[in-house]
């Protein structure tokens, strides 16, 4: 429907002169399209990318591309995974009440491998009335990818947790000896699969847990972008395989040029 002074009401059809009416790279004060290369999707997060104006229509690039799995972010601290870059502290301070939660690394040499409710990498629902679950333990490759215990100053009392959808009883605390030291962390147990969602208590996704390589589903993988184009050094790849190019640099072969991708360049 027409509500601007690109188009003519009467007849739903662009007004004299005017390239354009909608989308979000068309100019509705001038009734033009957009320059190529002007950003129409901004960036949203860590590994997200922004998708750019073609020059020769009014739509923003229809896929919402992101970087490809593995990608490094935080610093090295994670890796991109589905297109987020989420780390252990992060998480931690995401869980609970307090922003100055933070990983304890100490605890991944020992306690995820014990396959109890104070340490595991997976579990399943074995009762209902009472509730049961069994717990499998972490092999020693995937002991920091299971169970996510974060440290904060919580000596005083048990830790709130403040992720949606989680109540006092889905967080625990952990104190004990870990590697002949005393220490004390507290950890979620929030079961969502039947929602379709991982348990934001374990490691997240993309975590890095070693030289190369990433948590994915406990497990901790050797990161693979054996799909990543030759960037020339200058962009990134993308999920969809192509190269996000730096400013400055033009695809396919990042040739001086406005930055983007192969399919933010004008159609034929």
């Amino acid at each position: 429907w027409c509500n601007n002074t690109c188009c003519n009401p009467s007849t739903c059809k662009l007004a004299s002169g005017a390239a354009c009416a909608s989308g979000q790279c068309c100019n509705l004060t001038t009734c033009s399209l957009k320059s190529q290369g002007v950003v129409c999707r901004p960036r949203k997060r860590a590994c997200d990318l922004e998708e750019y104006c073609n020059g020769t229509s009014e739509w923003c690039p229809e896929f919402d591309d992101f970087m490809i799995d593995g990608s490094e972010c935080l610093n090295g601290q994670a890796y991109c995974f589905n297109g987020r870059c989420s780390d252990r502290n992060t998480r931690c301070s995401m869980m609970f009440n307090a922003s100055d939660f933070r990983a304890a690394p100490a605890f991944y040499s020992e306690a995820t491998t014990q396959a109890s409710q104070l340490g595991y990498c997976d579990y399943s629902m074995t009762g209902i009335s009472p509730l049961a679950y069994n717990y499998t333990g972490c092999s020693h490759e995937n002991q920091r990818c299971g169970l996510l215990y974060c440290t904060s100053n919580i000596a005083s009392g048990d830790p709130i947790p403040v992720w949606q959808g989680a109540n006092l009883a889905d967080a625990k605390v952990f104190e004990g000896s870990v590697n002949s030291t005393n220490v004390i962390a507290a950890f979620m147990q929030l079961d969502l699969r039947s929602s379709g969602y991982r348990d934001p208590g374990l490691v997240p996704n993309g975590a890095e847990c070693g030289t190369g390589r990433m948590c994915v589903d406990s497990q901790c993988v050797a990161i693979n972008t054996t799909r990543c184009p030759n960037c020339n050094g200058n962009g990134w790849c993308t999920q969809s395989g192509q190269c996000f190019c730096s400013p400055g640099f033009a695809p396919p072969k990042l040739p001086a040029g406005w930055n983007g991708r192969l399919h933010d360049q004008p159609s034929a």
